[in-house]
Order: C-alpha cells, then sequence, then structure tokens
C-alpha cells in the first residue's frame, strides 16, 4: 500500500511539473524581450504549481498573522527547497538566489525558468549592480524575497544572516517583513533528530534521495509565522538591520522549537 501511495503521488507531481515546465518554457522564449512580464508570468504559474505541490504532498499549513504586503520585503529561515513552495502556496514573491543554485543541474534550470534573480554573495563587487536590478523589480511592483542565511539548514537553528541584501531595505526604505517557518511534526512524530532529514534539505545530501523519501510521508504539519515587520527607515546600517531581523527570527524560531 505504501508503495502504490508513494507512486500515486510521485505521478501527480510529475504530471503537473511536466506541464509546468513545457508552459514556462513557452513563455521563457516568447518574453525574452519582456522581462518583467515574463516574470508576472512566471509567478503566476508558481504559485498555480505551489498551491497544487503541498496539496497533493498533504501539507497542514497553520498560518498565522497577517499576509506580507505589496511594497515588502520578505525574509526567513531557511531549510529546504520546500520552504519556496510553502511560501508561493499563500502569497506571490519574487525569489532572489545565489548564482551556484542557477547552475545546478535541474533545481538550476527551474531557477531560470521560474524568473528568480541571482546575486554572487561572495563577490561583493557585484553588489551594487544586482541591487540596482533587485530594485528595478522592487520598484515595478514586485515583492521580493530572500533568505538570509544564504542557505539551508538541519533545521536545528537559524544561522548567522549575511547582510549584503539587507541594503535593499535601506535604499527603498520598505519595510522588512520577517517570516518564521517551522516544522512542527512528520506523520504524527514531533519533528527533531529522529526525522529532520525527511523535510530538511542542506549541505551534501541527495535531492533525489530527498524527493523520493519526500513521496512517503504521508502527513507534514507546518506553522508559518509573519512577524511584525521591521522598519528599515529605522536603522542607518545594514548591519543593525541585518542583526535586528536575525534576533527576531531566531527568537520566535526556538520558541516554536520549545528551546
Amino acid at each position: 500500500m505504501k508503495f502504490f501511495y508513494s507512486t500515486y503521488k510521485l505521478l501527480l507531481i510529475f504530471i503537473s511539473f511536466s506541464v509546468y515546465l513545457l508552459v514556462s518554457a513557452v513563455f521563457f522564449i516568447f518574453l525574452v524581450p519582456f522581462p518583467f512580464k515574463r516574470r508576472r508570468v512566471a509567478l503566476n504559474l508558481n504559485v498555480l504549481l505551489a498551491k497544487f505541490i503541498v496539496t497533493a504532498l498533504n501539507f497542514d499549513i497553520k498560518q498565522t498573522g497577517p499576509l506580507p504586503k505589496e511594497g515588502s520585503i520578505v525574509i526567513g529561515n531557511h531549510m529546504s527547497y520546500l520552504d519556496t513552495l510553502i511560501y508561493l502556496s499563500r502569497f506571490k514573491c519574487l525569489f532572489v538566489t545565489s548564482v551556484d543554485m542557477g547552475r545546478r543541474p535541474f533545481l538550476g534550470q527551474i531557477t531560470w525558468l521560474s524568473g528568480c534573480l541571482f546575486v554572487e554573495r561572495r563577490n561583493p563587487r557585484h553588489l551594487h549592480k544586482e541591487l540596482k536590478t533587485i530594485k528595478k523589480y522592487f520598484d515595478n511592483g514586485f515583492m521580493v524575497c530572500f533568505f538570509p542565511e544564504g542557505t539551508s539548514s538541519d533545521g536545528r537553528q537559524v544561522l548567522p544572516f549575511k547582510k549584503s541584501l539587507f541594503q535593499l531595505g535601506l535604499e527603498t526604505l520598505a519595510p522588512i517583513q520577517p517570516i518564521v517557518l517551522t516544522y512542527k511534526s512528520i506523520d504524527g512524530v514531533k519533528f527533531g533528530d529522529s526525522n529532520r532529514d525527511k523535510v530538511c534539505w542542506y549541505g551534501d545530501l541527495s535531492f533525489y534521495k530527498h524527493f523520493m523519501t519526500l513521496m512517503t510521508l504521508k502527513e507534514v504539519k507546518i506553522e508559518l509565522q509573519a512577524l511584525s515587520p521591521i522598519l528599515s527607515s529605522d536603522f542607518k546600517n545594514r548591519k543593525e538591520l541585518s542583526d535586528i531581523s536575525h534576533k527576531a527570527i531566531s527568537e520566535q524560531y526556538q520558541h516554536n522549537l520549545g528551546i
């Protein structure tokens, strides 16, 4: 029975994803000269796919706090590629990710088709140009989202934040909307050391093995919390803005884990 259940979910996701890739590729080709329009179409497709997949995976998402408002910069803790699906199932946002992710086989192609914006975090000389590009999309009504940890974690704690992208908040004076994502339980068992690798994808974990394990899960309970917005205009530099954002997200996440 478990085999048939996993196969059924895999088939559903495979078909939906194949249709998504085909349609996205067509729009990508025809809308290359119109980057803003292309990304608006991509966002709509992303939301449809995300809602379908989180339903197929039987993700029970409890949302607390108001959804991020247009004109906000969304940030959050990061544990898996699943995080982006959970976000997109609740609100539209344009993700900023690393150029390394864009170069990964399969996942890299998906990030391109889905309209992600790319940054080279290790080369500060590129920062001004990359921020200028991101700001153009923000100024054209896109809600921008990034994960300040710069990588995914094993879910034990919130990693230190990279500060560079917080410059966007200082330049736009847009409020920072902190989001805390907590995996609460997996198949009725509280999220912890015994099962965290079933949803967290980090380090050198194999994407294929992780994804196939995901197909065997019956239910994942998740809490998605929107904390109080942080006013960028209250801070003089990105270090201060980054530190207060990390404190807010980390303290709430530790509280959620019962630590």
